[in-house]
């Protein structure tokens, strides 16, 4: 059996996968000090497994590792995460391998396609990756982040996306700076395929996909334009992808 984690900025996931199968996911609010963080990590595991035996556990985390992939480095949400060792713990914990990895990674290997394709995940903060490589330090996924994040349009709005009326002008502006970050990194990784997830997707009310393939069309012309769909796997994208990650 593998547990797969998700760790996002707003919800903590955790699933077994076993037979070829997914699990339900738990699902809870992610704790923002490590300490309540790693003891529900802990009790949601034990509820995962039940009485299987876990031969492995892989985590897609937010933020961005340390060079030894087994601690956030970096994040702006999960502050207090950062340069806690939680694969070594859940090692020490469960008496198995733990790997950890970037969720946009994990879900950019949830989407198989046979073209070259990217993941965006457009929920709490703003991230992309490839099936290489998770894209970090980019002055677009900063400028999005800033935008559209969930947290970035709370604190500049006082309320959370989700209670934004779906047709108030946000929508459509979120569409278009969408539009512009789809346009620029599909180019510079030289994908044909995005897709698109998180919960600023996939919620509601929502960005939507056709807004943003008509903006990515007004910027770049429809037939240089990358092919633009939903994640098939709804919110268990990085659960998904982390456990193809391993087998």
């Amino acid at each position: 059996m593998i547990i797969a984690i998700d760790i996002g900025g707003a919800t903590l996931k955790v699933a077994s996968y076993e037979h070829d199968a997914l699990s339900v996911p738990l699902r809870r609010t992610t704790p923002r000090e490590f300490a309540a963080g790693f003891s529900l990590i802990k009790d949601l595991v034990r509820q995962a497994a039940g009485e299987g035996i876990i031969d492995a556990i892989v985590i897609g985390v937010r933020g961005i590792l340390a060079e030894d992939g087994r601690r956030i480095e970096r994040d702006t949400v999960l502050l207090n995460w950062v340069g806690k060792p939680l694969s070594y713990l859940l090692e020490h914990e469960f008496k198995v391998p733990v790997t950890l990895a970037p969720a946009s990674m994990c879900a950019a290997h949830a989407d198989t396609h046979a073209e070259p394709s990217m993941y965006f995940n457009v929920g709490a903060g703003v991230s992309a990756a490839t099936h290489e490589k998770a894209i970090h330090s980019h002055d677009m996924l900063d400028a999005l982040d800033a935008t559209i994040g969930g947290l970035a349009v709370t604190g500049r709005r006082g309320v959370h996306p989700y209670e934004i009326p779906l047709d108030d002008t946000y929508w459509r502006h979120a569409a278009d700076y969408l539009a512009h970050g789809i346009a620029q990194l599909a180019k510079e990784e030289k994908v044909s395929i995005v897709v698109l997830g998180g919960a600023m997707i996939l919620g509601y009310p929502k960005i939507s996909i056709p807004d943003t393939i008509q903006s990515v069309h007004k910027l770049i012309g429809a037939d240089s334009s990358p092919t633009i769909v939903p994640t098939r796997h709804g919110d268990n994208v990085v659960l998904v992808g982390a456990v193809r990650l391993l087998i």
